[in-house]
């Protein structure tokens, strides 16, 4: 049965019933507005009540759990977190790293991600995406550069989902070791082509982000594979080496030859080869024409250079002329002196 009894706590909590309504409303619920708020059906009876009726009995105890159970909604709609992210994953290209991920199912816009890395897997720090700002911030994307500068360490990652100041939880854990799992890019390859051998030099991609880190080919110990062939479609042949410059010898005059390079490390499978790159040998009547040609112009174009540097140097004045016969009227000596 409802009282007529009117006391403090009743009243309190008969206007807090209005106002929770009236906050729905205004959070985007489907509760009527405050000026639509004229009137409602009391808890636990089916008499209408006004807002204004003062002849309206209160509501006590059935008002509790309906405050209790609007109050619980509320704060869980609002603090409730955003789903964590799914689907980590690390693309590693010459040991620059970017972790990537998806969003999580049901996650609202404007959710911004912040990475966590840990080598104890219980000391997390959070991995900032503008590394000279003084405090990190979240990242709106999915994906971002990290920063690890120990390549032998075993490192842990995870990523949490950052909506109206709460913190989903963390995503799954993956692990990531630099050294092991970074691909190596192709090798860079030049080639000259001469009478019957092909001068070859490889150059293998620099980890700018590791000063101190010795060369690919120094700390992987490394090895080169090299495969050729004449033209396009011919017979492939094989050969390895250490050097990064070396001659490919014994090959057919005038021909032209297409060179591949691949980079034989140890405990890394996970790189490209070269793409492949071809150069002709030089035939025997161009080389001998090659030679005439600079047994006759050299010594031609050294004569030339030396003659137009002494007419350059005589006009001008710099080199000394020949003195001028001087007639001998014009010498004067030295008058003798006599005794008398």
């Amino acid at each position: 049965m409802w009282r007529a009894e009117r006391s403090p706590s009743a009243s309190q909590c008969k206007e807090s019933f209005w106002e929770l309504l009236v906050f729905l409303r205004g959070c985007g619920s489907s509760a009527p507005g405050r000026q639509e708020l004229d009137r409602v059906v009391l808890p636990g009876s089916q008499r209408v009540c006004r807002r204004d009726d003062e002849s309206c009995p209160p509501v006590t105890m059935a008002c509790l759990p309906l405050l209790l159970c609007l109050s619980l909604l509320l704060h869980s709609e609002l603090a409730h977190p955003p789903p964590a992210p799914v689907n980590l994953s690390v693309d590693s290209l010459n040991f620059r790293h970017v972790l990537r991920w998806k969003p999580g199912d049901n996650t609202p816009p404007g959710t911004e991600y912040g990475v966590f890395v840990s080598e104890e897997w219980n000391e997390w720090e959070q991995q900032c995406n503008i590394p000279t700002q003084p405090q990190c911030n979240q990242t709106s994307g999915t994906s971002m550069p990290l920063m690890l500068p120990e390549w032998e360490s075993q490192y842990y990652l995870h990523v949490k989902s950052f909506f109206n100041q709460t913190w989903s939880p963390r995503s799954k854990i993956i692990v990531f070791v630099p050294y092991k799992e970074t691909k190596l890019g192709p090798p860079e390859v030049s080639l000259v082509g001469y009478e019957n051998y092909i001068q070859i030099n490889i150059s293998l991609p620099w980890p700018d982000d590791l000063p101190n880190f010795p060369s690919i080919q120094q700390y992987y110990e490394a090895s080169f594979r090299v495969e050729f062939r004449i033209g396009t479609d011919g017979e492939i042949g094989t050969l390895e080496t250490e050097n990064k410059s070396f001659i490919l010898e014994n090959l057919k005059k005038g021909a032209e030859y297409c060179i591949e390079v691949k980079l034989n490390t140890r405990e890394l499978n996970n790189h490209e080869p070269s793409a492949w790159k071809c150069t002709f040998t030089t035939a025997v009547d161009q080389q001998r024409g090659l030679t005439l040609g600079l047994v006759i112009g050299v010594p031609m174009v050294a004569i030339f250079i030396v003659t137009s540097c002494l007419l350059l140097l005589f006009y001008t004045g710099v080199t000394c002329k020949l003195k001028e016969t001087v007639p001998r009227a014009l010498i004067v000596r030295n008058p003798v002196s006599c005794a008398l």
